[in-house]
């Protein structure tokens, strides 16, 4: 194959120098072939109506006051995403959204949308916007995603409201967490080539069928992520719902902890480490179940939990098989092994 785009070999090759074969390309020769090329130029055209420029704003705060009358313009961001309902619910990326809950949304054909953010996953580095409008262009959300690793994607955003950009590439890979830094965990990521830049975060990442499966996130160390919506698509519902999460109920704000060697032998703890609650909100579900700050949480329902990640998850992966639903968990609270009842129910996730 590399011969083929070699100049020594197509001066030697009177049939090849006829056909005019070209000999630079800006990107992979299997992206540039004419078939691939109008498949790619489909999906854009398809896709491109549902991707909005978005805009937030907020004037700076000062002493609890928005000072309007001391800045001239407030503080802004910006960000794509992408329409996922015709009522105007956009799915964009919380990489962008730094200032304010009032969004802008600019669509293509020229329409300027007014909304706000309705729900946040920062876990899943994924935000959705509800807009004051009806019947727009939209690309549905699939419980699956087809594709596989090694399978080409089309990342695409809306950087300034009028002309979509687009880039190109494959998947590379799957990943169910992801350390950011030395303590975020982003869950639900799929790795790709596909430039992923500030353009067109909080755009689509399609396959070649049109298929929506992921949010463009952000890039660490050179390396390309999206958000895996066929993974996070339960939570997406929830916040199209205005559910919130079963450990946003709990209420509680935790941290990290090594446990002691003693009361790892004392207790025949398997855990190495755990999660240590720093604090209970009154009107949470772990304070009328009888936490206190400073308990240490040990397992759930008899898992392990040896850090914030698989408290998220414990959480998050939870479904309610009956209207009420009991949680064991088991806690240290001052050299003591307890058990805590949890209790949920359908009700407070509707």
């Amino acid at each position: 194959m590399p011969l083929l785009f070699n100049n020594n070999f197509c001066k030697k090759n009177k049939t090849m120098r006829k056909k005019k074969v070209p000999l630079n390309y800006s990107i992979s020769p299997c992206y540039n072939t004419p078939v691939l090329s109008k498949i790619v130029r489909t999906v854009h055209d398809s896709a491109a109506p549902a991707i909005v420029h978005i805009e937030t704003s907020q004037y700076p705060d000062i002493h609890g006051h928005s000072e309007k009358k001391i800045f001239a313009l407030p503080l802004s961001n910006s960000n794509s995403g992408v329409i996922i309902s015709k009522n105007g619910y956009i799915l964009t990326s919380t990489s962008m959204l730094s200032f304010g809950n009032h969004v802008t949304a600019y669509m293509r054909d020229g329409k300027v949308l007014s909304g706000t953010i309705v729900g946040k996953d920062a876990s899943l580095n994924l935000a959705l916007i509800k807009v004051n409008a009806t019947n727009l262009p939209f690309i549905s959300l699939s419980r699956k995603n087809n594709s596989r690793t090694g399978d080409l994607v089309v990342a695409l955003g809306n950087p300034t409201g009028a002309e979509c950009t687009i880039s190109a590439g494959m998947i590379n890979g799957y990943y169910d967490e992801l350390l950011i830094g030395r303590s975020r965990i982003i869950r639900n990521l799929i790795q790709t080539d596909a430039a992923i830049n500030v353009t067109n975060i909080g755009g689509p990442l399609l396959n070649l069928e049109g298929q929506l499966i992921g949010i463009n996130s952000f890039r660490n160390q050179g390396i390309h992520f999206c958000s895996d919506l066929a993974k996070s698509y339960k939570s997406i519902k929830d916040m199209i719902h205005a559910r919130s999460t079963f450990l946003e109920m709990m209420g509680i704000r935790t941290m990290d902890v090594v446990i002691d060697e003693i009361n790892r032998i004392w207790f025949c703890i398997t855990n190495q480490s755990a999660v240590k609650v720093i604090s209970v909100a009154t009107d949470g579900i772990a304070s009328q179940c009888g936490m206190r700050p400073g308990d240490t949480i040990i397992s759930l329902d008899s898992i392990p939990i040896e850090g914030i990640q698989d408290l998220r998850k414990f959480f998050a992966d939870k479904t309610l098989d009956a209207p009420v639903s009991i949680i064991k968990m088991n806690i240290l609270r001052k050299k003591k092994m307890i058990t805590i009842n949890i209790k949920l129910s359908r009700s407070e996730s509707a």
